[in-house]
């Protein structure tokens, strides 16, 4: 008795519209799961599978490109890369890099890193240095989770996520509070987590370094700082973006964020503290 062809039905067929794409590597991931689920190993049946679950203009594509590809050449991750570049390219990278700055974590720590990572990957290679993926990952995290990232060096993307996974449930346990995980360090916090002022070790004094909540301090690891500030010019002016904030739509001499809370404490004789804006 032959056994029933094995189906494979992803929650959200993929159509190819703009609003759609964001969801492209949501909708890949939610294939992979049901191929190990159903145990499908062949290439050939993992792109018939894939064509199953398209509608629209991702179908039209899938129909134009079968026609002229043979499609039993391919292996399934070839052909994946074809059906996400082709997608993708639609995209404008200006705006995801704006929807990642805008993103802040409204529900579970594991949601957020999802989300902001689905958008991550939809970004062309070498679109952003690392650095400026941790800042947009730990701008949009709570205020409480936030401060104990500012904490701590952060030297790539995926430690960034894990670290705040952690931070999460440590602030949520009986008797922990921010930053005790970790050597108290020489810093003030405003109410949305980020470093405003640097106190010195030397006679009591304190230098300060003001910055909104899309541009904290955090002390430096890389001794070529100016390198990294120029790297940081590049990219802003390349995606249009202000040298403060991050933000479309005004100039860096015209930003106002953060200036207002911050400006009570600014002294004299303040000493800017070398950071990466994280």
């Amino acid at each position: 008795m032959s056994s029933s062809p094995v189906s494979v039905k992803v929650p959200h067929p993929f159509d190819g519209s703009r609003a759609n794409l964001f969801q492209l590597n949501t909708f890949l991931q939610a294939l992979n799961v049901q191929f190990v689920v159903k145990r499908v190993s062949n290439d050939t049946e993992k792109i018939d599978h894939l064509s199953i679950n398209l509608t629209g203009s991702a179908l039209n594509w899938f129909v134009t490109y079968s026609t002229n590809v043979e499609i039993t050449d391919l292996t399934y991750a070839a052909f994946v890369e074809k059906f996400r570049n082709a997608h993708i390219g639609k995209l404008d990278t200006y705006n995801i890099i704006q929807k990642m700055s805008s993103m802040k974590q409204a529900h579970s720590i594991d949601a957020y890193i999802t989300e902001f990572d689905n958008l991550r990957r939809l970004l062309p290679s070498g679109s952003l240095i690392e650095d400026m993926f941790i800042q947009l990952f730990v701008k949009g995290l709570k205020p409480n989770t936030r401060k104990e990232l500012h904490l701590r060096p952060i030297t790539s993307f995926y430690e960034a996520t894990q670290l705040a996974s952690r931070a999460e449930n440590y602030l949520y346990s009986d008797g922990f509070s921010v930053g005790s995980s970790v050597a108290p360090g020489p810093f003030i916090f405003d109410a949305d987590g980020d470093i405003v002022m640097t106190v010195c070790g030397s006679r009591g004094s304190r230098s300060s370094r003001f910055s909104s909540s899309s541009r904290s301090a955090f002390p430096s690891r890389n001794p070529d700082s100016n390198h990294w500030r120029q790297k940081y010019r590049e990219v802003c002016m390349k995606q249009r973006l202000c040298f403060n904030c991050m933000s479309p739509n005004h100039q860096s001499a015209k930003c106002t964020q953060g200036s207002s809370s911050s400006s009570s404490h600014r002294s004299n004789n303040a000493r800017p503290l070398q950071a990466h804006r994280y």
